[in-house]
């Protein structure tokens, strides 16, 4: 191998390891950022705390949506378990509205079915389905710009043993 193509190939070494050094930054900060902001933001309308509920009126409310159906809402007595205190937990709750057309138009009075509550034990809503909000878009950035930070500070750490092989 000439000097020269020695030269070019170090050049080469360096620059992919400057690169893997700036990178590895980025997404490390990114990662730190993103986690921050999953741990300081507080997202009111978030409901992730699965409970067992028990219908207690279907059809609440209902009124004309989407010019060809009815939406209503139904009322759910949340049993709040072990998770919230029984003497400061508001145990009836209204749902989110829903057309007559989902699946959730189906419950009927009596049946228990799977719902969602926040954190506030005095909240008055329950949801049907999961509501993660923006911090789950937090979390998951968080997680996957870390890991892959890590790849890349491990490829920074082995650079120079892969560029004294090519010598």
């Amino acid at each position: 191998m000439s000097a020269e193509e020695e030269r070019k190939l170090n050049e080469n070494a360096v620059m992919v390891f400057i690169f893997l050094i700036g990178f590895t930054c980025l997404l490390g900060t990114l990662a730190v950022i993103m986690a921050i902001c999953y741990g300081t933001f507080v997202d009111p309308n978030e409901k992730i705390n699965v409970m067992t509920c028990t219908v207690l009126q279907t059809k609440l409310n209902c009124e004309p949506c989407h010019s060809t159906h009815t939406c209503c809402h139904a009322l759910l007595k949340v049993d709040p378990g072990t998770l919230f205190d029984k003497n400061t937990f508001n145990t009836n709750r209204t749902t989110e509205e829903f057309s007559d057309d989902s699946t959730y138009a189906s419950l009927t009075v009596g049946s228990s079915t799977t719902c969602y509550v926040g954190n506030n034990p005095q909240d008055t809503s329950a949801l049907l389905r999961k509501y993660d909000g923006i911090r789950n878009g937090f979390k998951t950035t968080a997680i996957a710009s870390g890991s892959i930070a890590i790849v890349c500070l491990v490829g920074v750490m082995l650079s120079p043993f892969f560029a004294k092989t090519v010598h």
